[in-house]
């Protein structure tokens, strides 16, 4: 074979050694969202398991149980406890102070946001309030910053939203 038919052949393998790496790289990049996109839902569900577990412990009263869902310092609607023993504070005083008649609460919407390139998360939650003869005493939302610090997530902030979940109610 001649120069020109070698330069053609070796030009023809190149090119469809090039094409098959570049076919295997989107086909790796493509596995890779993929298997974000599970992690990211498995956090999400994570989450939503924590703080239905934190909600349990809110209609208990245990104030302990209560502040091992939390990673201090947290931020509660701009007031911040530093300690442990300031987030147990603050939910005794929250609780002393809540509506009237308070018996227990139950959960209408959860929504979990995953912000992309942050390993915090958003759970908005809208919730309602009872008294012992199932009346509604409070409607109400709140947004929860959750962060992963080594095992498990941890809340870092809690604000009341009161109406909603953000700038509007939680779709259906």
């Amino acid at each position: 074979m001649d120069f020109k038919k070698w330069n053609i052949v070796l030009h023809t393998c190149f090119t469809i050694c090039i094409t098959v790496l570049i076919m295997q790289s989107i086909e790796q990049q493509s596995q890779i969202n993929k298997f974000y996109k599970e992690f990211d839902n498995i956090n999400k569900l994570s989450i939503e398991e924590s703080y239905m577990g934190y909600i349990e412990q809110f209609i208990a009263d245990d104030f302990e149980a209560i502040a091992s869902y939390f990673s201090p310092p947290v931020s509660f609607n701009g007031n911040i406890a530093e300690t442990k023993e300031d987030v147990i504070n603050h939910y005794k005083n929250m609780k002393a102070n809540i509506q009237d008649g308070y018996a227990y609460s139950v959960v209408d919407k959860i929504k979990v946001y995953s912000p992309k390139g942050d390993d915090s998360y958003l759970l908005c939650s809208e919730f309602t309030r009872y008294n012992s003869n199932d009346e509604i005493i409070f409607e109400g939302a709140a947004n929860y910053i959750y962060e992963q610090p080594i095992s498990s997530f941890k809340m870092k902030s809690l604000e009341m939203a009161y109406y909603g979940c953000p700038d509007t109610r939680l779709p259906q």
